[in-house]
C-alpha cells in the first residue's frame, strides 16, 4: 500500500540536515515517493522500494535525487537486507544486501561526506542485532550512476533503538549521527570527518529507554539545538543539543511511560520558531508549548481519535518538506 500525508497547515522548518537541495526528493512505502519543485510537491510512483517504515534518498544541490536506499518491493517485510538504488532506478553495483530491517522506524541515514561531493555514507540498523552499519556510495563510478565502494562495516556492538537522526556539527563541515542504547539511558553519537567516522562518545542521561520504548522518532528542531524522542511505551524525551560537544542536557520527560496503554508515541517534530512541539500516536496528534512554564500540562489534542473507532487512521513519522509544512505518513 502506498502511503498518503496528513498536512498540518502551519509554517514549519526544521533544522536543516541537509544543503539546500539535498531533501528535494523523498522515497519511502511502496513504490512512493514524493518530489519538490519550487516547494510544491508531486508525486513519485516508479521507485522499486517497498517498505513500511526504513528508508531515505538524498538529492543534489538542485534538487534532483541522486540515489535511495532500503528493502526491495519484492522483499518480505521481514527482510534485513537493503538495496541502493540509483537516480533510474537501476540497483548499483555491490548495492544489494545491505544490513537493514524494513520496519525499523528510523533504520537508514545517509549523510554526505564532509569535504568530497561524490561520496556519500549509508548508516543502517540491522534488523537482526539492531547494531549499527556503514556503508559508502561514490558517485564519481559507474558512469555518473554510482557505485557501492564500502559496504556493511560493523560500527557500533551493541543494541541500539530504532531512533537515528543526523545533525550538522557546529563547526559547519562534520556531522552528528545520533543514536540510543535498547535498555538503557545511554546516547550513542558519532562524528563523521572528512578522514573518519569518530566515536562512539557516549553519554547518559534521562530515562532508560526499555520494553516498547525502542520504537518512535526521534527529531531535531530547526537550529540542531534541541531533541525529543518518542516511544511507543508513552516515552516523550526533551533535551538541548549542543551541536559542538554532542552533549545532550536540561532532559524533561514529557511523556507518561506508565501510561502506554492510552498513550503510544510513534512520531514528533517541531514547530520552525522552536516553540510548539508535536506528538502523534497511532490516532491522535498532540501540541505542546515549549515556551510555558509547565511544558507538560500544556499538551493539547489537536487532531486524531475525537469519538470514532480508534485505529481509523495510522500517524506515522513526521517530516518537514522544502514547502516549509510537517508531512506526516498515513
Amino acid at each position: 500500500m502506498k502511503k498518503l500525508f496528513l498536512i498540518l497547515l502551519i509554517s514549519c522548518s526544521l533544522f536543516k540536515v541537509y544543503s539546500q537541495g539535498q531533501g528535494n526528493t523523498w522515497i519511502f512505502g511502496d513504490s512512493a515517493g514524493v518530489h519538490f519543485v519550487n516547494g510544491q510537491p508531486i508525486a513519485i510512483n516508479s521507485s522499486i522500494l517497498g517498505v513500511k517504515e526504513m528508508s531515505a534518498s538524498i538529492s543534489d544541490q538542485q534538487g534532483n535525487l541522486l540515489f535511495y536506499c532500503g528493502p526491495s518491493a519484492f522483499s518480505a517485510s521481514w527482510d534485513c537486507c537493503a538495496y541502493v538504488w540509483d537516480r533510474n532506478n537501476q540497483l548499483m553495483p555491490n548495492g544489494s544486501n545491505l544490513n537493514s530491517g524494513g520496519t525499523i522506524t528510523q533504520g537508514s541515514l545517509i549523510i554526505p561526506m564532509p569535504g568530497d561531493t561524490m561520496k556519500y555514507y549509508i548508516f543502517n540498523i540491522n534488523g537482526l542485532d539492531y547494531n549499527l552499519y556503514y556503508s559508502m556510495v561514490d558517485l564519481s563510478l559507474n558512469g555518473g550512476f554510482g557505485d557501492v565502494t564500502i559496504k556493511n562495516i560493523h560500527l557500533c556492538d551493541t543494541v541500539i533503538t530504532e531512533k537515528m537522526i543526523g545533525i550538522k556539527h557546529a563547526n559547519g563541515r562534520d556531522w552528528w549521527v545520533i543514536t540510543h542504547q535498547y535498555n538503557s539511558n545511554k546516547f550513542y553519537n558519532y562524528v563523521v570527518t572528512p578522514y573518519s567516522i569518530n566515536g562512539p562518545y557516549i553519554q547518559s542521561i534521562g530515562d532508560s529507554i526499555t520494553a516498547d520504548g525502542y520504537a518512535g522518532q526521534m527529531a531535531v528542531n530547526k537550529d540542531g539545538t534541541e531533541i525529543i524522542l518518542a516511544g511507543v511505551n508513552g516515552d516523550l524525551q526533551f533535551y538541548d543539543f549542543d551541536r559542538c560537544s554532542g552533549l545532550l542536557s536540561n532532559f524533561l520527560q514529557l511523556g507518561d511511560p506508565v501510561d502506554s496503554m492510552h498513550v503510544s508515541y510513534g512520531g514528533c517534530s517541531f514547530s520552525p520558531e522552536g516553540s510548539v512541539l508535536y506528538a502523534s500516536t497511532i490516532d491522535t496528534l498532540f501540541q505542546f508549548d515549549l515556551t510555558a512554564i509547565n511544558i507538560k500540562a500544556s499538551k493539547n489534542l489537536i487532531a486524531g481519535y475525537l469519538g470514532g473507532m480508534p485505529g481509523d487512521i495510522l500517524i506515522g513519522q513526521h517530516q518537514i518538506s522544502p514547502d516549509s509544512k510537517i508531512y506526516i505518513a498515513l
